[in-house]
């Protein structure tokens, strides 16, 4: 599958700190440089870099798109590793950090310092969504009803996470509604996953597929995705569906299904330290189940 951002040079890529990989930096600028004066949404923007990157490639293409970046935008044990590239940080204000290093880039960024989930957009169709913040089922919904909506039939949709253990959810969604998008990429380094909007999505897409559809059933789409995937990938996404397990059937049903993907991918060193994480995940998990219990139609 071509991938046309696969020739822009890192030497015009902004170099701000960031959890993203060096190609996930050229899909961004390339996002931006394609785009045609519609905004675009950038959901979790960190310390700035997506919203650098896309900002950047709409700038050199002579675009007016804007790109509006939300985030809490706080310091926590998740900014340490970048610190050092922070040059000025106060060690407190993330924020002015980030308004500072993006200043280079003018108006063509808004940033939004709000909690997403109390968020909505209700500006003209969108470019593209940019979305790198869906921590549990209830951020993935906020964006379906929210967010997603606004997108523009021909516009990108990309997930940031998607080729990973946390978002299962982003699976069962994208498997779902799979008819209306056409694949840009199944992978972009690191994690992100990207896909066009080729025709106007039904309205359960922006409800809630948690009550719309039995677990079994969502079991079935997230399977369907697992063998989109090799190697490692497959791996890190059958881990995945130890987490929905985990959240759906409990403690036992994750811990046996968690042995037989031992049993299977233990060749895959890359894959041990997520593994070591979900298996704290399942013996930290809440006896009542929360905050998952009575979510899921199980049958």
């Amino acid at each position: 599958m071509a991938k046309p951002w696969a020739d822009i040079s890192q030497d015009v890529l902004p170099e701000l700190p960031a959890m993203l990989g060096y190609e996930e930096r050229q899909f961004l600028y390339w996002l931006g440089a394609r785009s045609e004066g519609r905004t675009i949404i950038d959901l979790g923007t960190f310390l700035g870099a997506s919203a650098a990157c896309i900002a950047d490639g709409a700038q050199a293409a002579g675009s007016d798109s804007r790109v509006i970046s939300y985030d809490l935008f706080l310091y926590g044990p998740w900014c340490e590793p970048y610190k050092s590239r922070m040059d000025g940080f106060n060690g407190k204000d993330v924020f002015s950090w980030v308004e500072n290093a993006l200043s280079p880039w003018g108006d063509r960024i808004g940033l939004v310092k709000r909690d997403i989930t109390t968020q909505r957009w209700i500006g003209n169709e969108v470019e593209a969504l940019f979305v790198d913040f869906t921590q549990n089922w209830d951020h993935h919904n906020h964006v379906c009803r929210h967010f997603l909506p606004h997108l523009k039939v021909g516009g990108i949709l990309a997930h940031q996470d998607y080729v990973h253990v946390l978002c299962y959810w982003l699976h069962i969604f994208m498997e779902r509604f799979a008819d209306h998008f056409e694949v840009l990429s199944r992978r972009i380094e690191y994690s992100t996953a990207a896909w066009i909007l080729r025709d106007r999505l039904p309205p359960e897409a922006f409800e809630p597929l948690n009550k719309q559809m039995t677990v079994p059933e969502m079991m079935d789409l997230l399977a369907s995705s697992i063998t989109r995937y090799d190697g490692v990938w497959r791996a890190l996404i059958e881990l995945s569906r130890v987490r929905f397990i985990l959240h759906a059937y409990g403690v036992d049903a994750a811990r046996a299904e968690l042995k037989v993907w031992q049993d299977r991918n233990g060749m895959h060193e890359s894959a041990q330290p997520h593994f070591e994480v979900l298996k704290q995940e399942i013996e930290d998990w809440p006896p009542t189940g929360d905050p998952y219990a009575g979510y899921f139609m199980t049958r």
